[in-house]
C-alpha cells in the first residue's frame, strides 16, 4: 500500500470517529434535555443549561456537515485533498 492510500485510509477512520462521536454527543444532549424537568434545578438554571444544550447540539451538527464532506471529498479518489 502506498503512503497516499495509508493517509487517505487514516483520514477516513479519523473523520469516522469524530462523526460518530458528535453523533452520539449530540444523542447524550438531547437526552439530557429531555430529563432536565426532573433534575430539581430551579427553571432559570434549567433554560441556562437547555440553551446551552442547544448550542452544543448546533455546532455539532456543524461539525458533522462538515466530517461528511470532508470524508466524500476524501473517497473520491484522484483529486489531491492535502
Amino acid at each position: 500500500m502506498e503512503k497516499r492510500e495509508i493517509v487517505k485510509s487514516k483520514l477516513l477512520r479519523t473523520s469516522d470517529r469524530i462523526m460518530v462521536n458528535a453523533r452520539a454527543t449530540m444523542l447524550y444532549a438531547r437526552h439530557v434535555k429531555v430529563l432536565l424537568p426532573w433534575s430539581g434545578l430551579e427553571a432559570a438554571r434549567r433554560e441556562e443549561i437547555g440553551r446551552a444544550l442547544d448550542v452544543i447540539i448546533e455546532e455539532l451538527r456543524g461539525r458533522y456537515s462538515l466530517f461528511t464532506a470532508v470524508k466524500e471529498k476524501i473517497s473520491e479518489g484522484s483529486n489531491n485533498v492535502f
